[in-house]
């Protein structure tokens, strides 16, 4: 258990090493296709031995699980997704395998723990420790509260997502989240998460319409466009990647100064994934989180000390003092 952007790919680079060093198979499995290219990258600087390491999608391991060799370790990235069913089907068809799992909150809504797989909690430096240490960035976080969550039904551990894309379509809002990224973040490489693909469009062309250069990602956008679109961001060519349900995870752009909140949540790993991407290190950067639904009131701020367990839900620790808002500036 380790912070976002605190190395946790590097860490399971070296075991890799280690492993195909000595001949034994590894697993490495990640659940996003844009994060494959970036693993192996990380790898290769960690002379891991790709004879004996394979990097894969979950949802291509599930399909050809009778024709993989029997690995001797299995190392899934983003551990907090492996009691769904496809990461189950995977490790029941390998129960011999060793399995590490890697994550920043170690925690599957509504299921509690990760006890079900795990034995072991192996917990890393906190993330405070991390930006004191010029590991992660300091930040800045601004409640600019543009939609109220306050009245939406929750179901499954979450926001009714039909709800939310009714609260979340309305017109003012992405006029709003304009406004105010010009007032906190002007000009900054920003990485803004929506609740749907219709928002997240219709952000994309307020941002246009005020001169900024925008684009949207989902699911459903083909490789080759997602590929085009992600370099072109990486490079600098544009300035704002809106997105639904893709950027949260793994993604690493050092660079990334800003995110922007626009997806009401109850999931704390989901919080915590999309408030710490703008937290990559550099020297001198400070990361700026415009909080446009109120997800730090559920989920606390990316630097709050936690207690996890893989028995049950996380604690949040008590403190003295509380969360306030400055009614003047929303820092």
């Amino acid at each position: 258990v380790l912070g976002c952007g605190a190395g946790k790919s590097v860490i399971a680079g070296n075991i890799a090493r280690m492993a195909t060093e000595k001949h034994n198979d590894v697993m490495f499995i990640v659940h996003r296709k844009e994060l494959c290219e970036q693993i192996r990258n990380t790898f290769s600087k960690c002379d891991v031995d790709f004879n004996y390491c394979s990097i894969n999608m979950v949802q291509t391991l599930t399909r050809r699980i009778d024709k993989i060799n029997k690995p001797k370790l299995i190392i899934c990235d983003e551990a907090h997704h492996i009691l769904s069913n496809s990461y189950m089907k995977i490790l029941d068809a390998f129960p011999d395998a060793t399995v590490i799992g890697l994550t920043a909150t170690p925690i599957r809504m509504n299921e509690g723990g990760l006890g079900k797989v795990f034995e072991q909690l192996i917990e890393g430096v906190s993330t405070k420790w991390l930006i004191d240490n010029h590991y992660l960035a300091p930040y800045k976080y601004y409640g600019v509260t543009l939609a109220d969550t306050s009245k939406l039904h929750t179901v499954r551990g979450d926001y009714d997502k039909y709800e939310v894309e009714e609260l979340m379509s309305q017109h003012y809002i992405f006029g709003s989240a304009v406004e105010n990224w010009k007032k906190y973040a002007n000009g900054e490489k920003t990485i803004v998460y929506c609740s749907s693909i219709n928002t997240s469009k219709e952000t994309v062309q307020a941002f246009k319409d005020a001169g900024v250069s925008a684009e949207h990602l989902d699911g459903t956008t083909p490789k080759a466009e997602r590929e085009r679109i992600v370099e072109a961001f990486r490079n600098g060519e544009i300035t704002l990647l809106a997105n639904v349900d893709l950027f949260g995870e793994g993604f690493d752009i050092p660079d990334c100064n800003c995110v922007v909140l626009l997806r009401p949540t109850k999931s704390l790993s989901l919080a915590i994934q999309q408030q710490m991407r703008c937290m990559r290190y550099q020297p001198g950067k400070v990361g700026i989180i415009l909080d446009h639904v109120g997800v730090y009131r559920n989920s606390g701020l990316p630097d709050d000390e936690r207690t996890w367990s893989l028995e049950g839900r996380k604690k949040r620790e008590k403190s003295l003092v509380t969360v306030r808002e400055c009614p003047n500036c929303f820092a």
